[in-house]
């Protein structure tokens, strides 16, 4: 089935709304100044220490977003331009197995879920995200999964069905800076009933 791309806007105070109480003690969040490596180096050799200080204004970041913490009752800007769900999300159709999030589409579909990020993140940001699905069965159509942070449409995948099972890991990098408190929602939509698990979202500071 073909979408129209959403506008990145349309969705995101609806988004922002809903995770306002979503707590954060399940994301591990380590951030810290600039490591001073270029700066030790200008010390040593006599410098007034320019580059540390440069370091130090550049957030490293290092966010771990475990899937467990991602709930529904959100909305993507998909929601907008997908109209009515072909399944309402009941019991049984976001379920958490192990350290994975697991989506099954007989009883829920699209699923929007997601939580906020702990930490404002700068431009460049690299995104490793690890995903799978079981083997999908349908005739025809296709699945579709997509990753927002904040407005920005960070990564989006689809799959034309049937299709074998496969393991995705995908490394993003965001466009732009995203302050505390944003959204970050994992999208599903899909055309059959079928399984997805998401297994692993961790943010990385830009290389320098």
């Amino acid at each position: 089935m073909s979408r129209r791309r959403a506008s990145p806007a349309s969705g995101v105070a609806v988004a922002r709304a809903a995770l306002v109480a979503v707590g954060v003690a399940s994301i591990i969040a380590v951030t810290t100044g600039g490591c001073g490596v270029d700066g030790a180096a200008a010390d040593v050799a006599g410098g007034d220490g320019a580059d540390a200080a440069a370091d130090a204004a550049v957030p490293l970041v290092d966010v771990a977003v475990a899937p467990a913490s991602l709930v529904l009752g959100v909305a993507s800007p998909f929601s907008d331009v997908e109209g009515a769900p072909i399944v309402p999300c009941g019991p049984g159709g976001v379920v958490v197995e192990g350290t994975s999030l697991e989506i099954r589409t007989v009883a829920c579909d699209p699923a929007d879920v997601g939580t906020v990020l702990p930490t404002a993140i700068p431009a460049g940001t690299i995104v490793d995200l690890t995903a799978s699905h079981a083997a999908l069965v349908a005739d025809g159509g296709e699945a579709h999964l997509a990753l927002f942070v904040g407005d920005e449409l960070a990564w989006e995948h689809r799959v034309p069905l049937p299709a074998p099972a496969t393991f995705l890991a995908p490394r993003i990098t965001l466009a732009r800076a995203h302050a505390a408190g944003e959204p970050v929602v994992f999208h599903v939509h899909n055309h059959g009933s079928n399984v997805y698990a998401l297994h692993g979202l961790r943010l990385h500071a830009p290389a320098r």
